[in-house]
Formats: structure tokens, C-alpha cells, sequence
């Protein structure tokens, strides 16, 4: 592969990981409770979990999930590895998450890192509130780093005893009409299927399967465009190198 070509799939990526930040913001809290905390819909249980990423083309990888209580405190950690299409190019990615939360639910430090040939991808938290976040990406010799402030603070609240959920108030309530910005056909029709498999079924059964990195990112620029008026301040970049 041509350096300039590492160059626009990379570019590719600040930009997907950048629209993917503030339209999984602004999603999550419209399938919240309106004048409530934002809340993701999945739930999270205790233990581990394993996944399949399905897209229109196939099944396109794999990640495992796992949530653990050490002492009063929570642990959250995820990996996995996807096949992706970027700017022509088929490119495999290897993932990993991790969140660190208090006693009380509160998210003190999280760090998400994608890797790929010849770069990494990395979005990572500090702080409870406000939330210190810094994007980094590495191409060869080359650093592209975006530092932005979050109010905080991020919960894990406890459903039963098994069962925690993650809920945000950071975004202010969206009125009702904004509903139909989410649920429009082009952006069901690219969003990967997550398909929950049991442990033995965690691997893709056949190859040949991708996600569509630049239709996912006009998807998302368009989502936050389609919002940007309900979109806070906050998520513009504060200081860049």
C-alpha cells in the first residue's frame, strides 16, 4: 500500500471515530427517557459475553464483552477484531475497550484502541466530571492528537443484581420530532447487525464479510448535520496538535 494511501484510510479514521463520537451521543440519549439521563438500550450483565458483527456483505468479525465487580468497583473490558473496507482497501482491525468505574458507578477512566497495519487508533478518558478525552492516531511517524472536555459525569447503574445499564445526562433532552432523523432507511440499511452467539459460535463461520467504514461515515456526518442545532458546544475540539 502507497504511504498515501495509508495517509486518506487514516484521515478516513479520525474522521469516522470523530462523527461516530457525537452521533453516538446524540442516539443514545434519544433513545433515552425524555427530561432523564441519557441510556444506552443494552443492558449490561455481569460475566462475559460474545458477539458477531454482521454487515450486508457478511459476517465482518467478532468481540467479546466482560463485566466484572472487584470489590465495590467495576471493571469493563472488550476485544475483538472486525474486516473493514476504507477508502477502497480491505484492512483488518484488532479492538480493545476498557472502563474503570467507582463505587459509586461513576466512569473514572476509559481507553479504546483500534489497530491496524501500520497505525493505531486510540480514544481515551480521564477525570469523572468534567471528563478529560483525548483522540490520538498514529500513522507510521506520523501523530494526529484532539483533546475535548465532557461534563460528567458517566454512570453504571445497577438494574438487579446482575444486570447495570449506562446512563448519561451530559446532552440536554431532544424533542420528539428528532425520531424520525435516526430512523431514516440509509442509516438502518449500513449500520452492522450485533448478533449475541454462545461461546462457541464466537468466530465468523465464513470470511468474506466487511464493514463499509466510508459509507458509515457519511452516515454519521449526516446524522450529526441532521442534528447539529441539539448538538452541545462541547463536542467541538478544544485543542489539537
Amino acid at each position: 500500500m502507497q504511504p498515501s494511501q495509508l495517509h486518506d484510510i487514516y484521515i478516513s479514521l479520525v474522521i469516522f471515530v470523530a462523527s461516530v463520537v457525537g452521533a453516538s451521543l446524540t442516539y443514545a440519549h434519544i433513545t433515552g427517557h425524555a427530561g432523564t439521563s441519557a441510556i444506552l438500550k443494552k443492558h449490561i450483565p455481569l460475566g462475559q459475553e460474545q458477539f458477531l458483527v454482521v454487515s450486508a456483505s457478511g459476517c465482518a468479525g467478532s468481540f467479546s464483552s466482560k463485566l466484572d465487580s472487584i470489590a465495590s468497583n467495576f471493571e469493563y473490558r472488550s476485544k475483538g477484531a472486525l474486516k473493514m473496507k476504507i477508502s477502497g482497501e480491505l484492512i483488518d482491525g484488532l479492538f480493545t475497550v476498557e472502563a474503570h468505574f467507582n463505587s459509586l458507578g461513576q466512569l473514572g477512566g476509559s481507553l479504546a484502541k483500534a489497530s491496524f497495519p501500520n497505525g493505531e487508533v486510540s480514544l481515551g478518558s480521564t477525570n469523572i466530571n468534567p471528563i478529560q478525552v483525548k483522540l490520538s492516531v498514529t500513522s507510521g511517524s506520523a501523530v494526529f492528537t484532539r483533546r475535548f472536555t465532557l461534563p460528567g459525569p458517566i454512570l453504571l447503574k445497577r438494574l438487579a443484581y446482575d444486570q447495570f445499564r449506562i446512563e448519561y445526562g451530559g446532552i440536554k433532552a431532544l424533542p420528539s420530532q428528532t425520531n424520525a432523523i435516526v430512523n431514516q432507511p440509509w442509516l438502518k440499511a449500513v449500520l452492522p447487525e450485533i448478533r449475541k452467539v454462545d461461546d462457541a459460535q464466537g468466530k465468523c463461520p465464513a470470511e468474506g464479510g466487511f464493514i463499509d467504514i466510508d459509507s458509515l461515515i457519511q452516515s454519521a456526518q449526516l446524522l450529526v448535520r441532521g442534528l447539529e442545532e441539539y448538538l452541545p458546544g462541547w463536542l467541538e475540539q478544544q485543542e489539537g496538535t
